[in-house]
C-alpha cells in the first residue's frame, strides 16, 4: 500500500532539455541516475533556481551563484499538491523540507527518495521489527502501508483510524477479543 501520489501542477514546456543547458557541463552526475524530476529533466532549472550575486561554486555564464526561488518546502508545494494542511505534518518537512527525504533533481529510488523507504524512515525512527513478535509489514520494511510519509490524520502519521487500518489486512472478527459470555 503506497501513499497517494502528490499531484504535480502542469508546467509550461521548457525551451531545451537539461543536457543542452550550460548547467549540464558541471552537473552531469545528476542526469546519470535512473529517475529524474520532470522539471529538471526538461531543463527548467529556472523554475526552481535564480541567479544570485552571492558567490557560490557555480562558474556558469549567468550570475556568480544560484539560489532557490523560495525556501523548501514552499517551493516544492508551489507545484506539488496533496499535502493535507489540516492534518499533522511530518516534523522533518517543517525542520528540513522535502529535500530531507527526496532528491530535488534525480535519484535511483522511485519518487526521488534518497534511500529505500525502510532505510530512509529508520534514519530517524527506531525500527520496531526487533521484537520476537513483530508485525509482518514492519519486518518487510513497508512503513507506508500504515503511515503516510507526509501527513497523517492521526498520530503517528497514520493513514486512517487504527482499527480501520488493521481491518484492511485482517478479518475484523479475529481482531476483537471473544465476547464475555
Amino acid at each position: 500500500n503506497e501513499p497517494p501520489p502528490v499531484a504535480a501542477k502542469p508546467v509550461k514546456p521548457p525551451p531545451a532539455t537539461y543536457p543542452d543547458l550550460p548547467c549540464a557541463r558541471c552537473h552531469q552526475a545528476l542526469t546519470a541516475r535512473q529517475f529524474r524530476h520532470s522539471i529538471f529533466k526538461d531543463g527548467a532549472c529556472g523554475d526552481c533556481h535564480l541567479p544570485s550575486e552571492q558567490q557560490g561554486p557555480c562558474t556558469g555564464p549567468v550570475g556568480k551563484g544560484w539560489k532557490l526561488r523560495q525556501p523548501d518546502p514552499v517551493l516544492c508545494l508551489s507545484c506539488h499538491e496533496g499535502l493535507e494542511t489540516d492534518s499533522k505534518l511530518h516534523k522533518v518537512i517543517g525542520m528540513r523540507g522535502c529535500s530531507a527525504c527526496h532528491d530535488p533533481h534525480s535519484g535511483d529510488v522511485k519518487k526521488l527518495l534518497r534511500l529505500p523507504v525502510a532505510q530512509l524512515c529508520s534514519q530517524c525512527h527506531l525500527r520496531k521489527d526487533a521484537n520476537l513478535h513483530s508485525h509482518e509489514v514492519v519486518e518487510q520494511g513497508k512503513c507506508t502501508a500504515c503511515h503516510d510519509p507526509h501527513s497523517g490524520l492521526q498520530e503517528p502519521l497514520l493513514k486512517d483510524e487504527p482499527a480501520a487500518l488493521c481491518a484492511e489486512c485482517h478479518e475484523a472478527k479475529k481482531l476483537l477479543p471473544d465476547p464475555v459470555q
